[in-house]
């Protein structure tokens, strides 16, 4: 094989990855309606099993969600520096999700719980101040 041809194959798969790590699923049934912007959810050392009773497996990747209650069932991964993982690792998060924006789920250092963080746009940084919902043990 020639070497241009395995830089191709090189770039493809490297665009392939990229874009696999930046996709989102749909954390709703049918489509939105119309008018309505989705707010997006991300986590950091957690693991997404579901969103209102939608089942996502064991997805690490981000959610958009339809405005107002949502319900995550979560776990934290191993990896996670504020909650430790625990033998019944499952937990759920209620939150408030506004119209057009991202969440981050983390925990904020020395407070030792999970959080669904609105992020600052111009930052890209959790904003601390009020969480709008936090996890709980099943």
């Amino acid at each position: 094989m020639k070497a241009s041809s395995i830089s191709r194959i090189c770039i493809f798969s490297i665009c392939l990855l990229v874009c696999a790590a930046c996709s989102s699923v749909k954390g709703y049934s049918g489509s939105a309606p119309d008018g309505v912007k989705t707010a997006r959810v991300r986590g950091e050392g957690v693991r997404f099993h579901s969103i209102n009773d939608l089942s996502l497996g064991n997805f690490d990747g981000d959610i958009d969600v339809l405005p107002g209650k949502n319900s995550l069932r979560l776990s934290v991964n191993a990896s996670n520096y504020v909650v430790n993982p625990t033998s019944d690792p499952l937990m759920r998060l209620d939150f408030e999700a506004a119209e057009d924006t991202t969440y981050i789920v983390t925990g904020r250092r020395g407070d030792r719980r999970l959080c669904a963080w609105r992020l600052d746009v111009g930052s890209g940084e959790p904003i601390f101040q009020n969480p709008a919902g936090c996890a709980v043990r099943e």
